[in-house]
């Protein structure tokens, strides 16, 4: 019964949130654009095939919209606007090639701490080293060897989502050292470099925002310490591509009102989350942008998806 109350509540303010400021815009946040994919985080990689299914269904029963134009809509449209986090090599090498075919603008939010590096983001090194480990093997912080079954994929990674970046990557180094673990760096999971960026940045369709350095969460660290992380990042985005980078992507959509209110004041014009909700003209306007994740579903599974946020 409660769940039917807060179902019924959520439509009936999205249909008083329509008729007073129009059609809703739903902006997309992809991660991973790859024929290749990871088992325990596959839902950051959409083949390609599938994504351009997804764009002709867009193009096909949505308004397409950039960034910078209205957002303003009928009560019967809806606008679709497409983002892409982390910076992965195969948005130049995959999405670009099939936006760039239907004439779609994106945002682009590229961490830099692995732009000329060939190596993983820790999400992806996570995944990689819990395949390689044997059903008994050693964790970090513990005397004894620990059961697979129970120390599964997510709870490895429930232990360190929290901690601050360079905590993870020393924990991940030292669970490969006691278990003898070595990985093979595959290319389709590289980060952007900088001539690739360089070259994405020239295209009229993309515009590049911030996502910190090391794609840092705010709650796990202190305030001073996240917006040094914000600023070296937009630093090096803006010294490759001499552009003004004035939007900017929270990780993990990890946020509060205070680091709100200190972005928007000294450094950008627009902030976006990752929190499952829809967007419109008004809530643009006041410089805070809900986002929803796509993963690789077409047909009926997408238009499912969609349909709690049109």
């Amino acid at each position: 019964m409660k769940k039917a109350i807060i179902y019924f509540y959520y439509y009936l303010l999205k249909f008083k949130n329509k008729l007073i400021y129009g059609g809703n815009t739903i902006v997309l946040m992809y991660h991973r654009i790859s024929d290749v994919k990871l088992e325990n985080n596959q839902y950051l990689t959409i083949s390609k095939a599938n994504f351009e299914t997804q764009i002709k269904y867009f193009k096909r029963k949505y308004k397409i919209l950039s960034f910078e134009e209205s957002w303003k809509l009928p009560f019967y449209k809806t606008g679709i606007v497409f983002s892409f986090d982390d910076g992965y090599a195969n948005f130049y090498n995959n999405a670009l090639p099939i936006l760039k075919k239907h004439n779609i603008p994106a945002l682009l939010f590229p961490v830099t701490s692995h732009l000329e590096s060939k190596d993983y983001f820790w999400w992806d090194k996570l995944v990689l080293i819990y395949e390689e480990l044997p059903d008994l093997y050693y964790l970090p912080n513990k005397e004894q060897l620990v059961n697979k079954k129970s120390y599964n994929y997510s709870i490895l990674h429930d232990l360190i989502k929290n901690k601050k970046t360079d905590y993870i990557e020393k924990w991940l180094k030292k669970i490969m050292n006691l278990n003898n673990l070595s990985i093979k760096f595959d290319d389709e999971f590289r980060s952007l470099n900088i001539s690739e960026i360089k070259k994405i940045s020239s295209s009229n369709l993309i515009k590049i925002g911030g996502h910190t350095h090391t794609h840092f969460r705010f709650s796990a660290t202190k305030k001073m310490e996240f917006i040094s992380d914000v600023k070296k990042n937009t630093t090096i985005l803006e010294k490759i591509t001499s552009k003004k980078i004035d939007i900017f992507a929270y990780p993990y959509g990890d946020h509060n009102q205070l680091i709100d209110s200190e972005l928007l004041m000294n450094q950008f014009n627009y902030l976006f989350l990752a929190n499952d909700y829809y967007s419109n003209h008004f809530f643009k306007s006041k410089k805070i942008i809900s986002r929803i994740l796509i993963t690789d579903i077409i047909d009926n599974e997408l238009i499912n998806r969609l349909r709690k946020f049109n």
